[in-house]
């Protein structure tokens, strides 16, 4: 609590910071490839009515989109890509923080719908349900005022 009230503050050196924000990006390879191993057996996954997946090579760049479009971040990351960065180098450490957040809500998400047998469709209802709840308690300020 300290380290985070010295960095809103601007008491925590930079070098502190960078550190900080290095050991944030590296935590979200864990989360992307964890979501990665969900969507691939979400890709395999038949439900009780006998659905399958139709598009499984869009599978993980529909589940991003719309995580990212939650944050309104689908521009940035593009504009990233077409500039030779990766789309996660160009994000604020809050919208990355929502970003891992998400992810990791997702990934649970898709492997619990699964294991109790859930159609398709329902997963899919209940992660944009879950994403946008999360989106809205992310943009809460610290006065606990909607932003």
């Amino acid at each position: 609590m300290a380290t985070e009230l010295k960095r809103v503050n601007g008491t925590l050196p930079s070098r502190e910071i960078e550190k900080q924000t290095t050991e944030l990006r590296r935590a979200g390879i864990i989360y992307r490839k964890n979501l990665t191993d969900a969507v691939q057996m979400f890709n395999g996954y038949v439900d009780s009515e006998g659905k399958a997946s139709t598009r499984p090579k869009w599978a993980y760049k529909n589940i991003t989109t719309k995580i990212y479009a939650k944050r309104n971040l689908n521009v940035e990351m593009v504009d990233a890509r077409y500039a030779g960065k990766v789309g996660r180098d160009v994000v604020s450490d809050d919208d990355l923080n929502f970003i891992q957040a998400a992810e990791n809500l997702v990934t649970n998400l898709l492997l619990t719908g699964m294991q109790s047998g859930k159609t398709r469709k329902k997963i899919k209802e209940i992660i944009n349900i879950r994403i946008t709840k999360l989106a809205e308690a992310h943009r809460v300020d610290d006065m606990g005022d909607a932003a």
